[in-house]
């Protein structure tokens, strides 16, 4: 078995997700996606019948959330298809790159009862 090696990504910073013309138009007619996000999949580049959409992690688990939601409720088996395929696509670019989490300090103080420690 092959390990992907995911590829390390600043916060925010953008990748490449390709859908056909087809399932951006899916997406577009059948979700309630946010404005931003509407946005981004206009302001996307189209060559040969596909959809190059430019955007950040956060916004492709924004639009995985409404794809999976729109899988678990529409009762057109040939549609439920139809975004089962678009969320293959879009976790697929999930899963090749990751992004390190923002470190927090936090204090470290003594708990007056305890020799506890807190976090």
């Amino acid at each position: 078995m092959t390990l992907l090696r995911r590829k390390h990504i600043k916060p925010g910073e953008k990748v490449l997700l390709s859908l056909a013309v087809s399932q951006v138009d899916l997406i577009i007619e059948h979700l309630p996606i946010q404005e931003g996000l509407l946005d981004t999949l206009y302001h996307s580049r189209v060559w040969d019948g596909i959809v190059k959409v430019r955007c950040s992690l956060a916004e492709l688990a924004e639009l995985v959330g409404y794809v999976e939601t729109e899988v678990l409720n529409t009762t057109d088996i040939r549609l439920r298809e139809a975004f089962e395929a678009i969320a293959q696509a879009i976790t697929k670019v999930e899963q090749c790159y990751w992004v390190r989490p923002k470190l927090v300090r936090v204090a470290l103080r003594s708990h007056p009862d305890h020799d506890i420690v807190e976090h």
